[in-house]
């Protein structure tokens, strides 16, 4: 039986939310510190967390003192939560050199996997950051859709991409609660990977893609090129 739209906007809808924050909180303290797009990406993260931790501390008191059960709904048949998770942060750059002056050099984090991606016009870095990866985005030309996003908002967050067991599954699911798909079709990604994007007008303004792992993908990624 086909799952109903509403069911599916809910898997989505509390990481869209802390994702769409954490943007917010990252755009903020860029203009108001006068931070590069680099360093006020990880205090960003860390201001997000922080405020999710005091709204999480807010209900525990209402509950206290209201008496109430804290109850959850079910989740949705389909994908199950659990199976999802966050599989990197994509920034776009102008030079993966440059990035990685901060990236790797400054904060610590060491390349695992570089490699170009032709279908999609980059050079791709990819730092791991705990489990979930930093993912440095360099355009080939000024046609690839990185260089424009470049030419348009400068270097900065380019997406959040979630992994899902069954891209396929997870695109049906979406278009039939109403979002809108950039790729109706899953595409060759980095890695190894099978990827597809979400457009921001169905994610709160962000960019999102699906990543599914193709079998003996993760472990190649551990390795530089």
């Amino acid at each position: 039986m086909a799952d109903s739209g509403q069911g599916s906007g809910y898997s989505l809808f509390p990481l869209v939310l802390l994702l769409l924050f954490w943007v917010l909180f990252e755009e903020l303290l860029r203009r108001s510190l006068s931070l590069p797009p680099w360093a006020s990406v990880p205090l960003g993260l860390i201001a997000c967390g922080g405020f999710f931790w005091l709204v999480g501390l807010a209900e525990e008191a209402v509950g206290h003192f209201s008496g109430g059960a804290r109850t959850s709904a079910a989740p949705p048949p389909g994908i199950k939560t659990t199976e999802m998770k966050i599989e990197h942060i994509g920034i776009a750059t102008r030079s993966i050199e440059d990035a990685l002056g901060f990236w790797r050099d400054a904060l610590g984090l060491e390349v695992r996997h570089t490699e170009t991606v032709e279908e999609q016009g980059v050079n791709v870095a990819m730092l791991p950051a705990g489990e979930p990866r930093i993912e440095l985005l360099e355009p080939t030309g000024p046609d690839s859709p990185v260089a424009k996003f470049l030419e348009k908002r400068g270097p900065g967050i380019h997406h959040v991409a979630v992994r899902v067991p069954d891209i396929r599954e997870a695109l049906a699911r979406l278009k039939a609660g109403g979002a809108r798909l950039i790729d109706e079709e899953p595409r060759a990604g980095a890695g190894g990977c099978l990827v597809a994007f979400v457009h921001p007008a169905s994610a709160g303004g962000v960019l999102l893609e699906l990543v599914e792992h193709a079998a003996g993908a993760e472990a190649d990624t551990h390795h530089e090129r």
